[in-house]
């Protein structure tokens, strides 16, 4: 009896191990306890606030939560770029989209299959390492900026002259090389205009370009204004079409002083001719 007691009771323990309770457990042991499936992708719509702290410009802010530059100054009522730390401001309403990490995918992948920079996942997640993802980690993905696509004609020529000067050299083959803008003539210490609307995305020393602002427009827009003397603007300010930005120079590579502009879209450079509003 006792033999046959104890034959039961291991039977009973066998089976017990071989339970779908048991395999589920070892599986999640083996995995690591994944925080969620790996082909889970969630959506919500949440408009978060954000507390301005000492340094913070509107700029730094729409760069480290992944929301657009206009969209934050529209939903705060926010006039010229003056914000003062302690402020609350909302975050616009976007669509919030977490993805759970798969083993192999990499911020470079991940940045492909959702359209957007690499540089904006590692800010918004405040990823330490970029190199180094988690299988199962979740990442925030910030809805992604509809990219411009290069238009041309009446429809496309929305950026002011920053410059009333002639134009001394073209967009094109010139030298041997290519020329990625035009060449304004201007007098020394004369004020370059902002062609549209923007953020101040670069002010410093480029080679071959001398003292140099590049502003961003949002939606893969960007223009170049370099050889300038001074500067009248700052990284991270926000600036009006037509407004002072820089002064006539000849720094770089230059011959004498003039106004070397370009307008890029998605960091490609195109003929400004194309974007720039008819002259009277």
């Amino acid at each position: 009896m006792q033999t046959r007691k104890a034959l039961i009771c291991c039977m009973v323990a066998l089976l017990g191990l071989m339970s779908p309770l048991h395999q589920a457990a070892g599986y999640l042991a083996e995995d690591s306890f994944a925080s969620c499936w790996k082909d889970e992708i969630k959506e919500e719509t949440d408009a978060s606030t954000y507390t301005v702290q000492p340094g913070d410009t509107l700029w730094s802010i729409s760069r480290r939560h992944g929301v657009d530059l206009k969209e934050l100054i529209a939903a705060n009522g926010i006039q010229g770029d003056l914000i003062k730390p302690g402020e609350v401001l909302v975050l616009s309403q976007t669509q919030a989209r977490t993805h759970c990490v798969a083993r192999g995918e990499t911020l470079w992948s991940l940045a492909r299959r959702y359209q957007v920079s690499v540089e904006q996942l590692v800010a918004v997640n405040q990823i330490q390492d970029p190199g180094s993802l988690r299988d199962g980690q979740e990442l925030i993905i910030a809805s992604n900026v509809e990219q411009a696509q290069p238009v041309a004609g009446q429809r496309g020529r929305t950026f002011s002259w920053p410059l009333s000067g002639r134009i001394t050299s073209s967009f094109g083959p010139r030298d041997g090389g290519f020329h990625h803008g035009l060449d304004i003539a201007g007098d020394m210490g004369e004020v370059i205009q902002a062609a549209r609307s923007g953020w101040v995305d670069s002010v410093g020393w480029l080679s071959l370009y001398g003292k140099t602002v590049i502003l961003d427009h949002g939606n893969g827009y960007k223009t170049l204004y370099a050889h300038a003397s001074d500067y009248l603007v700052s990284q991270g300010d926000i600036v009006e079409k037509g407004q002072g930005i820089a002064k006539v120079g000849s720094t770089g590579r230059s011959t004498g002083p003039h106004l070397h502009f370009e307008v890029r879209v998605n960091n490609k450079a195109v003929d400004p001719i194309l974007y720039l509003e008819q002259k009277e």
